[in-house]
């Protein structure tokens, strides 16, 4: 049996596969919930769903690399997470405890910022997720950090730069 496709990595509804026809690699935007089979159609083995009818669209890795196409992920909030906890030297789970000391507040504020601004998240999302904390507490350490912003540029760009984004360039608006 020939196959056609074979998946290397999934990342976040982007699939990239090796094309063994043409011994190029391509990347395959799918919904998240469907995984690509080594046939020619593709199933949702999450729910058993029955195949869709059409593959969906294939992107060359190197119209990527010449830059005629620019494809971004955003960043997760375990990486965003890390990143702080790495940069500020706080461990995650004192960003994720319900300590208050100035630093660690601090450090779970920026984390706020980029959960917010970097992911598609919810101020109720980001609360959960670090430490089950109220919405209007995520509202307030973004607004905090949005008037700081200048005084923390270093550190921020550290962060962002370890998270792979760009800071002039936000996901979202300022709320």
């Amino acid at each position: 049996m020939m196959i056609e496709a074979m998946i290397k990595r999934a990342l976040d509804g982007n699939f990239f596969a090796v094309n063994f026809n043409t011994g190029r690699i391509v990347t395959v935007d799918v919904p998240h919930d469907y995984i690509p089979d080594h046939k020619p159609m593709f199933y949702d083995f999450v729910s058993d769903k029955p195949p869709i009818k059409e593959a969906p669209p294939v992107i060359e890795l190197d119209e990527i690399a010449a830059g005629s196409l620019l494809v971004d992920r955003a960043p997760k909030l375990k990486e965003i997470l890390d990143a702080v906890s790495a940069v500020l030297r706080i461990g995650r789970l004192d960003l994720m405890s319900l300590r208050r000391a100035p630093h660690i507040a601090q450090g779970r504020q920026i984390f706020y910022w980029f959960a917010r601004y970097y992911t598609a998240r919810s101020y109720p999302e980001i609360g959960l997720f670090c430490g089950k904390r109220d919405h209007s507490t995520v509202i307030h350490g973004v607004r905090k950090i949005d008037r700081e912003f200048e005084a923390l540029r270093p550190r921020m760009e550290a962060i962002a730069a370890r998270i792979g984004v760009d800071l002039s360039l936000p996901l979202r608006e300022a709320a």
